[in-house]
């Protein structure tokens, strides 16, 4: 229709030319007609025009629509349009929680208990929200602010001391900052440290070596909702992950190895502490009594302060060997085993000549007496690990039965 109306155009505006440059029209009103049907045809020609760009720019608009349109089948999953997701205040209404608490499941800036963590993520994926968040729901947190905190007895003993280094760099590694914190084997300061580091919006995760082992002294903890892990020691409930080693198994070794090697009077030398930890090192020796046919009025066991000067806890030690005239010590501690070495220098007495001695973790030092003192050995790398892994699970609300033993 175009090329049609262009070639009559053309056709009648070449005549209206030659007809006014011809000398066979004279008479101007002649060309009236001619002028006529140029103009009509000029006016159809626009009016075409103008219906070709309104039809091209309709097809145009249809053929976009088409295109953003996803197609819709059984797997579409419907989306709320941009602009219509709910805003934080509302999924805070809904759950019925504070802003401050969905912020913190969203950025997993601070703890909330799992419940919490369930509800308000339905909420978020219900409503659409999870399109913005979704990569970051359940997964372990950058760490930029957040600190786990070993609280220990104390950071002096070796144990303690390299299991700081081993559980800080697993910690790091997450990109979590680490602290570490002293009880001095006291409830009180223990409590008074736990209740600050509850209280702290930074604190996302514990390892504890506890100064008790009665669960009612930690009811406050399993309340915060705080992630918790017990590390050496444990306490007596059937919830709380534990590394634990097994001092049982380990110290009835120890004391049998002394009965077969003809040894009847072997002192044992324990911390005294609150701890399951001390009666499962305890239990060992006894267990080995009996398998010797000895009877526990037979047993010699020495609880030793170790919260003293170190001439107070050398002398204590003289004392007990003075009273039972061992002929092999146990040392059930590797603070006990450097103490005890200072005890027998100050009795006079030699090893192995005049006392046998098994101390506790195979310490660089011990390898400095001659002959190397023989030790029970610890694996704390593979604590530290074990212990790194159940705290993070923890954190990540990822179930998984307690360890017991590593």
């Amino acid at each position: 229709t175009l090329s049609h109306a262009l070639s009559s155009i053309l056709f009648w505006h070449i005549a209206l030319i030659s007809a006014i440059y011809s000398s066979c029209f004279i008479d101007i009103y002649a060309l009236l007609p001619l002028f006529l049907i140029f103009y009509v045809n000029f006016i159809y020609l626009i009016v075409l025009l103008l219906f070709l760009c309104y039809n091209q720019k309709n097809r145009n608009t249809k053929l976009r629509q088409i295109q953003i349109q996803p197609r819709r089948n059984s797997r579409t999953k419907s989306v709320p349009a941009r602009g219509s997701f709910m805003t934080i205040k509302e999924i805070a209404a809904k759950a019925g929680v504070s802003i401050a608490t969905v912020s913190h499941v969203i950025n997993h800036t601070r703890y909330v208990s799992p419940e919490l963590v369930d509800k308000i993520e339905a909420i978020i994926e219900e409503s659409g929200y999870s399109e913005k968040i979704k990569k970051k729901v359940r997964k372990i947190r950058s760490g930029r602010s957040s600190q786990i905190v070993a609280v220990f007895p104390n950071i002096k003993s070796a144990l303690y001391c390299d299991l700081c280094n081993q559980l800080q760099s697993y910690a790091t590694s997450q990109g979590y900052q680490f602290y570490t914190a002293a009880t001095n084997d006291s409830p009180e300061e223990e409590k008074s440290i736990l209740q600050n580091l509850i209280s702290s919006a930074k604190t996302i995760g514990i390892f504890l070596s506890p100064a008790s082992s009665n669960p009612a002294a930690y009811s406050f903890l399993y309340e915060s909702g705080i992630p918790f892990v017990c590390v050496e020691r444990f306490i007596d409930d059937d919830v709380t992950p534990r590394i634990l080693f097994d001092y049982t198994k380990a110290f009835h070794s120890a004391t049998s190895y002394f009965f077969e090697s003809g040894h009847e009077n072997v002192l044992f030398l324990v911390e005294k502490t609150d701890s399951l930890a001390k009666q499962d090192k305890i239990a060992g020796y006894e267990r080995a009594l009996f398998s010797a046919n000895h009877t526990l009025s037979s047993s010699c066991i020495a609880e030793i302060n170790l919260y003293q000067s170190s001439d107070t806890i050398s002398l204590n030690i003289q004392k007990s060997i003075t009273r039972y005239l061992p002929t092999a010590i146990i040392a059930g501690g590797n603070r006990l085993t450097m103490f005890l070495l200072k005890a027998l220098r100050e009795l006079g007495k030699d090893c192995p000549r005049d006392i046998s001695i098994i101390g506790f973790d195979d310490m660089l030092w011990c390898e400095l007496t001659a002959p190397p003192i023989s030790c029970i050995h610890r694996d704390i790398d593979q604590m530290a690990e074990l212990a790194s892994q159940a705290l993070f699970d923890e954190i990540n609300h990822l179930s998984g039965a307690p360890l017991t033993h590593y």
